[in-house]
């Protein structure tokens, strides 16, 4: 402060500055604090806004930040306990470690997100996926670690710090991925981006299709995503009369004839169904087939087995809950059509 005032004294027209080892130093520790600062929040965020795009979800994003910033805590972390000094090659680690760290995350995430999904159980789901990415994620890790290791051998000290503070992080990184992403993706409903994508509805699903009503955009595909799609070329039999099938088949795309055959061999036809027709839904709760169901056009139908639904109530209780709601809407709808038939014709 003395030394500022002493140059605010100086008559106008003179300019004077600070210089000499000790103020270059200064001003270089403060730059690289305000550089390391800068370049891991726009790293940060960047990584951020991609997960939350990757996941469509800005909760699942956040949860898929945890595993990644630990790293870098500890790093910081270790840099204090160590008194090693933030310098230009030190200021690196921080940013390589997390974007490399984030790889790792991603693979594992998205594997647990199909495990999840095939067996509806979160737990078995974790176990399944730590197994299946253990082995690649071990070796990369190892395989860049001593990469960074060789640097032991270089005769600059800074190089030396460098290669061992990031391989120390980067299996800090390993072990924060293998701990705690498993834990973080069994406590969120995790679908991808692509998952989103390349589920075709139709036009406006909540609307067109009653089993759909009331969801969002994400719901409606969470749901569709618990079955499968089948596609039916015209007079194929969706369903028989009779049959025991644990199915419910909602048509998406085309025509389809209920029907039946009476005695004599006469058919006579009962409905005509279109898009948002739910088929089905009385076997679904293990009860015969009341009739015939074939494909009067080129059709494609989502299919939902009991044991889905099932899945779904543990992994998304919310779309669950609505899918259940919309189910009995319309059998409650078709039960009184039905009493109506049958008054009208008594």
């Amino acid at each position: 402060d003395e030394i500022e005032h002493e140059l605010a004294s100086f008559p106008p027209g003179l300019n004077p500055t600070l210089s000499g080892n000790a103020v270059q130093l200064t001003s270089t520790i403060e730059s690289l604090t305000g550089g390391q600062i800068r370049s891991l929040s726009l790293a940060a965020v960047a990584i951020f806004i991609v997960l939350a795009l990757l996941f469509t979800s800005v909760k699942v994003a956040l949860m898929a930040m945890l595993p990644n910033l630990l790293p870098v805590i500890a790093y910081f972390a270790l840099l204090g306990f160590t008194g090693t000094p933030l310098g230009p090659t030190t200021a690196l680690v921080a940013c390589i470690v997390l974007g490399i760290a984030v790889d790792d995350t991603l693979h594992l995430l998205v594997r647990f997100n199909q495990r999840a999904r095939a067996c509806g159980n979160e737990r078995q789901a974790s176990r399944e996926s730590i197994a299946q990415v253990i082995r690649p994620i071990t070796l990369t890790t190892a395989a860049v670690s001593l990469g960074f290791l060789t640097m032991l051998s270089s005769p600059f000290h800074s190089q030396a710090v460098f290669g061992l503070l990031s391989a120390v992080t980067l299996v800090l990184a390993w072990a924060s991925d293998l701990l705690l992403a498993p834990a973080v993706s069994a406590r969120a409903s995790i679908v991808t981006l692509w998952d989103v994508m390349r589920i075709d509805l139709g036009a406006d699903p909540q609307q067109t299709i009653p089993f759909m009503q009331g969801m969002s955009n994400r719901q409606a595909r969470l749901l569709a995503l618990a079955g499968e799609f089948r596609t039916l070329k015209a007079g194929q039999m969706l369903t028989y009369k009779g049959e025991e099938r644990r199915e419910l088949y909602v048509i998406i795309d085309g025509e389809f004839d209920a029907w039946l055959i009476r005695r004599a061999g006469e058919r006579v036809d009962l409905a005509r169904l279109t898009r948002g027709a739910c088929i089905g839904e009385s076997g679904l709760f293990m009860q015969r087939r009341t009739a015939n169901v074939s494909a009067r056009t080129n059709s494609r139908v989502l299919v939902i087995k009991l044991d889905a639904l099932e899945r779904l109530r543990r992994r998304h209780s919310k779309v669950s809950a609505l899918a259940y709601r919309n189910l009995n809407l319309i059998q409650a709808e078709r039960m009184a059509r039905t009493t109506d038939r049958v008054y009208d014709g008594s």
